[in-house]
């Protein structure tokens, strides 16, 4: 399964309007018009989601708000995000969420958005909660003045409490790596087999002659195969980790964590941390994943007690699992089990 993302073409309203309207949704052709319309006139920027080329999903980045605290102050505001039901928990909401936030940084270092009140938008409320959004302290917005004490209003798709977050620029950013970051990635992959031979399958020696169409084909980004990459504020990945779930109807139960790392230079900072938590956060959406393993070297004990205080469990140590320049290694298996 391959998600793209792109922005939004002349030709996608009529898509766009007649998928949502095959799963009992109304949604006009104008719409899409008016959004393209504006993107046209630098008014918004709309990115769309695909799967396997087909249409998935969408958002909105609004650089004048429709909400007045936004429009008065200058926070950009994500907007109307949708995604269609047969392609959620796939991650796409939190792909389409990554791409507008990284276009709202070339602007400013606060994102705002808007989310509903009653349950059909709990999910979102999981989602920008998670991601660091909070309310903005205005209180409840019904579309055209706020909400006091005493007021009476109908539950509907008007009330809205409107939520924004701080863009810190030099925040590491944690994404799936492309194949157009093949370069970049076996670069940082070749140094991790060179400043730590001992903790990984395969050698340097092994690996130093791929060529890079090669690499291309090894990154996956897919649901259930990808690799993350830890980006710095100029877009360089300094901390890797793959994962790909189990092939097969014996093995679907389960996924890998493999080639965490992080160079020297930015240890101590909790990114192999985050790297790990994205991806058991990824997983916990998946209804047939219900474990993940990984091994690691016993005298990596700093990565040993990481795992352990994430949840995972060891379930058995390799005596002499890998041998090299003379010198072997034992290696624990670890398991992390969803409840």
């Amino acid at each position: 399964m391959n998600i793209q993302l792109r922005e939004l073409s002349e030709r996608d309203p009529e898509i766009i309007s007649n998928a949502f309207k095959q799963q009992g949704w109304e949604k006009p052709l104008d719409l899409y018009v008016r959004y393209s319309d504006e993107q046209k006139r630098g008014e918004r920027v709309s990115i769309v989601a695909e799967v396997d080329g087909d249409f998935a999903g969408y958002v909105n980045v609004l650089w004048s708000s429709y909400y007045p605290s936004f429009r008065e102050i200058g926070i950009p505001e994500i907007n109307d995000l949708n995604v269609l039901m047969k392609y959620r928990r796939l991650g796409i909401g939190s792909k389409l969420m990554d791409k507008a936030e990284e276009i709202i940084k070339e602007r400013s270092d606060f994102a705002g958005i808007g989310v509903g009140l009653f349950t059909d938008y709990g999910n979102a409320q999981i989602l920008y909660a998670k991601r660091g959004y909070i309310p903005d302290g205005r209180g409840i917005h019904n579309g055209q003045e706020y909400l006091e004490y005493g007021d009476v209003a109908a539950i509907n798709d008007d009330l809205t409490l409107y939520l924004t977050k701080k863009l810190n620029k030099r925040e590491m950013c944690i994404k799936n790596i492309t194949e157009e970051q093949a370069e970049q990635f076996w670069r940082i992959r070749l140094e991790s087999l060179r400043v730590s031979p001992e903790a990984f399958g395969i050698s340097y020696e092994d690996s130093v002659g791929t060529p890079i169409s090669e690499v291309m084909k090894k990154i996956k980004n897919e649901h259930d195969e990808y690799i993350l990459g830890a980006f710095t504020e100029d877009d360089q990945i300094v901390g890797i980790a793959g994962f790909r779930k189990g092939r097969g109807m014996k093995f679907k139960h389960k996924g890998m964590v493999w080639g965490v790392y992080v160079t020297p230079e930015y240890r101590g900072k909790g990114i192999g941390k985050s790297l790990m938590v994205d991806i058991l956060n990824r997983e916990k959406e998946s209804e047939e994943l219900k474990q993940i393993n990984l091994s690691v070297i016993t005298v990596n004990r700093s990565a040993v007690e990481l795992y352990k205080r994430l949840g995972f469990e060891s379930y058995g140590v390799e005596k002499h699992a890998l041998e090299y320049m003379g010198e072997v290694y034992d290696e624990e298996h670890m398991t992390y089990f969803y409840k």
